[in-house]
């Protein structure tokens, strides 16, 4: 999803609310692990499995990469190739879980991290640093290498304006309340 809001193929709209779904959706399924599975504790949490943190880094931020390069591949670019894609995208996870898997656990996606890190409170000194951070990066990556290829979609670009937007009526809010306070209007 980040990657799809860095080119412009996703609203910033549309994108935050693919964030928030996902993520409470990894959250819900944490929780109903919870319930139906009595003693579980950790299901789903992610820490690297017999190798450094940085070696975890690697392996997210490379399997990541490799997803967003596909989705890009057979989904984003224009002609897609229709019912072929998802399985092109299937493949690339199944690949992605086969030789990452065993190290890391293979999350790929951020928002399977923090769902059952939120449920579970596992993995926080791990999580961020490791699994986000690597699968952010790693996303960015991927559709920055894809850009040439694939271009950019409808909303590029947009998102600055709508930050620029909300940082102006910031700045516009402080000053109306700096005046409130002080009674200077020339602030």
């Amino acid at each position: 999803t980040v990657a799809t809001l860095v080119t412009g193929h996703t609203s910033m709209s549309r994108g935050l609310a693919y964030i928030v779904a996902q993520t409470a959706g990894c959250a819900l399924a944490a929780g109903t692990h919870m319930l139906l599975i009595p003693g579980a504790h950790d299901i789903g949490c992610f820490a690297p499995n017999g190798i450094s943190g940085g070696q975890a880094f690697g392996w997210e931020l490379i399997m990541t990469f490799l997803l967003v390069v596909t989705v890009y591949s057979v989904s984003v670019s224009q002609p897609d190739f229709g019912v072929m894609g998802p399985l092109a995208v299937g493949l690339a996870l199944c690949a992605a879980g086969l030789t990452g898997g065993s190290f890391t656990g293979a999350a790929i996606n951020p928002a399977r991290v923090l769902g059952p890190a939120m449920v579970f409170g596992c993995g926080w000194r791990q999580a961020v640093p490791v699994y986000i951070l690597a699968e952010l990066l790693g996303g960015v990556a991927g559709s920055i290498m894809s850009w040439p290829l694939y271009g950019t979609g409808l909303h590029f670009g947009r998102w600055y304006d709508a930050v620029n937007d909300a940082a102006a009526d910031a700045r516009q809010a402080a000053r109306e309340g700096y005046e409130r306070v002080t009674g200077d209007a020339s602030a």
